[in-house]
């Protein structure tokens, strides 16, 4: 089971599985990140409910809806690096943080109204380690309105995810075969409409 990030290509994809299976693995299985974040932080991620996942990371921070064992809205933003002092941390950390935050809004601003619902009642849910940063819940509570809960284990719920998710395989793959039909019935009917006109 590999973990990719959300919104990778299909010959990103069809690359990352051939390049294991050539390392000697006899399959290969990808997971999105967020997907197996929530299932690391033990959410349940196959309802049609939605769940927000705000994953900071050292290099890249992810924010994502989950519902029906997918990624529904997705945004993820490169952080730069630089050499900071002790002094200089608290400054350092103003400008990712709020990009962190216009991400977060902006996912919220995506996300159907369907699922928007359910993340007002069930909030979000920090992992990865900067959700150890202190405040830093109470910081995105006061900035969305949301309730904000850090992960138990925020550093390793990729790891736990993507394990946990070999035991699931099924589901997931009864849950991608789904979405696919309905990408490509959606494709379908637009592809339809383009010949129409």
């Amino acid at each position: 089971m590999l973990c990719v990030p959300t919104g990778i290509t299909d010959v990103e994809r069809r690359a990352v599985v051939e390049a294991t299976i050539a390392a000697g693995a006899r399959q290969a299985y990808l997971i999105e990140e967020p997907l197996a974040v929530a299932i690391g932080a033990g959410l349940q991620v196959a309802e049609p409910r939605g769940t927000l996942i705000v994953d900071i990371r050292g290099g890249t921070s992810e924010v994502a809806v989950i519902a029906l064992g997918a990624s529904v809205v997705l945004q993820s933003r490169l952080l730069r690096r630089i050499t900071l002092t002790a002094d200089e941390v608290r400054a350092a950390l103003a400008h990712p943080l709020a990009q962190i935050i216009e991400t977060v809004t902006a996912t919220l601003e995506q996300t159907p109204p369907e699922l928007a619902a359910d993340l007002s009642e069930r909030g979000l849910v920090l992992v990865g380690g900067g959700a150890l940063l202190r405040g830093i819940d109470e910081r995105l509570r006061a900035e969305t309105q949301l309730p904000v809960f850090v992960a138990d284990s925020p550093l390793t719920c990729v790891a736990v995810g993507a394990g946990q998710s070999l035991e699931e395989l099924h589901v997931l793959e009864q849950l991608r075969t789904s979405a696919d039909g309905d990408r490509r019935r959606r494709r379908g009917t637009f592809a339809d409409r383009s010949r129409a006109r």
